[in-house]
């Protein structure tokens, strides 16, 4: 396992709720539903309801799968990336479809009925925002792909991590600046 990959079990004995706090966003997957939040309000109370936690910064990502109630994972830190490391880093801007609301804690509601909430924080917005109606969210995946694992001349995916939720001023399709 390389440097910056560094599994849950090291971490056993430690208060996991302390590791997950240090990062700034989580996305909970649940039986029934996905939650964005602040990492820094996941509670101990909150352990073992999850099927998925991902806390995560620019700098690396703690995720976390309970497995027969049993948290399992890794965290990814990159600034612990040494000169070993033979990943290529790809990052990639994935926008969340639907249509913003003006409550700031609103991130979309799409066609289908899916509704993307913050919880618990405040999204940041773009200071150059000019027009409301144009500002959509974006959620930013940083791929590590290992170059020198070739198979049948492809390049494999070792692994990825979130960065990043942002919003942006986007223009529609067909319209001109």
């Amino acid at each position: 396992m390389s440097e910056n990959k560094v599994s849950i079990k090291e971490y056993a004995g430690e208060n996991l709720i302390d590791k997950i706090n240090k990062y700034t966003y989580a996305v909970i997957y649940y039986a029934d539903r996905v939650e964005l939040r602040g990492a820094q309000n996941i509670k101990e109370e909150d352990i073992g309801k999850y099927l998925e936690i991902r806390a995560f910064d620019k700098d690396g990502e703690l995720y976390i799968a309970s497995i027969n109630s049993t948290p399992m994972g890794r965290i990814r830190n990159d600034k612990a990336l040494s000169a070993q490391d033979t990943d290529t880093i790809w990052d990639e801007d994935y926008l969340l479809w639907g249509k913003p609301e003006g409550d700031s804690k609103r991130i979309l509601i799409s066609d289908r009925g899916t509704i993307i909430t913050a919880m618990d924080f405040d999204l940041p917005k773009p200071d150059n925002a000019i027009d409301p109606s144009k500002l959509r969210w974006f959620i930013k995946v940083r791929n590590y792909v290992d170059c020198t694992k070739k198979a049948d001349g492809d390049f494999v995916f070792s692994d990825f991590r979130l960065v990043d939720i942002f919003a942006k001023e986007v223009r529609q399709y067909g319209e001109k600046e």
